[in-house]
This record gives structure tokens, sequence and C-alpha cells, in this order.
């Protein structure tokens, strides 16, 4: 299990439908925490050292910060059941995900997983919130922003 207190890095691609910068401060979009399987992908920051750049996968990206237990004490995520009246609510959880090529590897899951989109996109915000209070711990390359 991934305790509370541990860092995340999210790497963020230098595409201005990603962030903005707004008065000095970062503001992130939706898209910033987009996956097509609704399971947000991060990197264990302990098992990279705490060197951010170490999560890039290109050198023009940027680098955000979320820990596992305020991603964990997200708690509005709803869904509709379709199967009898009132909403299922969906707890959140930070899961090791390793692979060949990336042992830090971790997802951000519901529990039970999202039906659909609309709830998805309300865990993307309340990610990106998240994430917008630390700032970036690794800023994009400024010449590659889109």
């Amino acid at each position: 299990m991934i305790p509370d207190h541990e860092l995340l890095y999210r790497r963020i691609p230098a595409r201005t439908s990603f962030f903005s910068v707004h008065d000095g401060k970062l503001r992130l979009s939706k898209a910033a925490f987009s996956d097509a399987m609704r399971q947000p992908s991060v990197d264990r920051a302990a098992l990279l050292q705490f060197f951010p750049a170490r999560a890039l996968t290109r050198p023009d990206q940027g680098v955000v910060c979320l820990i596992a237990g305020e991603v964990r004490a997200i708690y509005d995520i709803t869904s509709d059941d379709q199967t009898a009246r009132g909403a299922v609510a969906h707890d959140m959880d930070v899961i090791a995900a390793p692979s060949p090529h990336n042992r830090a590897h971790a997802l951000i899951v519901a529990v039970p997983s999202l039906p659909s989109e609309r709830p998805f996109l309300k865990l993307r915000e309340r990610l990106a919130r998240l994430a917008e209070r630390r700032g970036w711990v690794l800023e994009p390359s400024t010449t590659h922003v889109c």
C-alpha cells in the first residue's frame, strides 16, 4: 500500500490546453489528468529519489505534485446507479502499478470504478485543484509551449 504521506509526480505536457499561468499562479485544466481508462497515471516520488525530471517522458514536459492522502480524501465523486435509485459514492485510492520500464508507476483509481465520463471529469477537476496548490515542482520548457 502506498502511504498517505507519499508524494506523487504527474507529468504535464507543455501545451496551453493543459495549463496556463495567470498573475504568476499555475492553473491546470482537467485535461492535465486525462486517461482513457479513467485511472490517471502518477509516479511515486520516493522511487525516483525525489528527482522530478525522472518522471518525464519528453524534455519539454513539466511536473506537478500530489500527496496520496489528499487524493484519497477526495470524497464527493458520485455516479448514478442505473439499477436502483440514488447515487453511488466512489472512494479514491492510489495503487502501485510498476512496469518493466518504470518501477515508480502508480494509478489513481476509484472504488468502485467510474462507470462514465461525468464523474471522471469531476475527479480530474479535483486533482487539478490539488496539484495547483503546490505549483510546479519542475516547470515545462517554455520554448516548447504550444
